[in-house]
């Protein structure tokens, strides 16, 4: 057996003991997740457009961390709407940002490592650069969405009779401290 064969028993083995249910469902939502980038990967070397195979397999990956996550259906709603709208946001700025740094291809200080490959792939690197970036975004996206709505759910349920201002409030300074440890784990 492999060495990642064997972590990966070692990993679901304890999630199972740790999490009971909840972390049998993380575990199996790991796995589709890998699937899904595995099935990405494929698709985008196959000819597929990068961009358009990113979004779709981000939405799905979405999904399946934030239904799969959370058992409370009304704030898995909020949250998936929320990070589809971000996700959304972040391809409007990433692709023209992008295309004005002309960040594609490979540096020069690369040039000694790929020099035995041939670099006419047919793959446009900009394009790749875009999709990695919001894939990599992803799960930071959904966490920090996940950890506001949670914050916001609590808050509501403390206080039923809470006023809009206050709730509104409340969500800005959950989100602020969220939000600057997202960008520090991004960054």
């Amino acid at each position: 057996m492999e060495t990642i064969s064997i972590l990966t028993v070692i990993l679901a083995v304890l999630m199972v003991l740790i999490g009971g249910k909840q972390g049998f469902s993380a575990f199996f939502s790991v796995l589709l997740n890998f699937g899904l980038l595995f099935l990405t990967i494929i698709l985008i070397s196959s000819g597929f457009p990068p961009l358009w195979t990113s979004l779709f397999s981000g939405v799905c990956i979405l999904a399946i961390t934030i239904y799969m996550g959370t058992s409370d259906e009304k704030s898995a709603n909020v949250v998936f709407l929320a990070t589809l709208c971000v996700m959304i946001v972040m391809l409007l700025l990433i692709i023209p940002l992008d295309h004005v740094v002309q960040v594609k291809g490979f540096a020069n200080e690369q040039s000694e490592e790929i020099e035995a490959f041939n670099l006419m792939v047919g793959v446009d690197f900009e394009k790749i650069a875009i999709s990695t970036t919001v894939l990599s975004t992803l799960g930071a996206i959904a966490e920090a969405a996940i950890a506001i709505a949670s914050g916001l759910n609590e808050v509501i349920e403390q206080d039923p009779q809470i006023e809009r201002g206050k709730l509104y409030e409340s969500g800005q300074n959950i989100g602020f401290q969220i939000m600057g440890m997202t960008f520090n784990t991004l960054f």
